[in-house]
């Protein structure tokens, strides 16, 4: 239930497919259901073999104000960033002046 309300929060920029892909993974994520997702929530998803390394990194690069969490919308915002970058879209990114070429 934590999750949906943070979810009717967000703001509704960019692609809302996109949007609910990265909610339904927040939920997956998020197995306590307190509405942030831990490094060991996160790292356990991978599984004992993985490279952790790697795993932490994908944290750390998640966790955008470093609280040592993913909220729903670090995770939202990340995959808005990834589908815009992907598909050429630049318009929610003002100050990244790296161009398509």
């Amino acid at each position: 239930m934590m999750a949906l309300m943070s979810a009717q929060e967000q703001p509704s920029n960019g692609n809302p497919f996109v949007t609910a892909r990265a909610q339904s993974l927040f939920s997956q994520l998020d197995a306590n259901g307190d509405g942030q997702v831990s490094q060991t929530e996160f790292e356990s998803v991978f599984g004992s073999n993985a490279d952790m390394t790697k795993v932490d990194g994908l944290f750390n690069a998640l966790d955008g104000n470093g609280d040592g969490s993913v909220g729903l919308d670090e995770l939202t915002s990340a995959a808005q960033a990834s589908f815009a970058h992907r598909h050429g879209h630049h318009h929610h990114h003002a100050g990244v002046g790296q161009g398509v070429g």
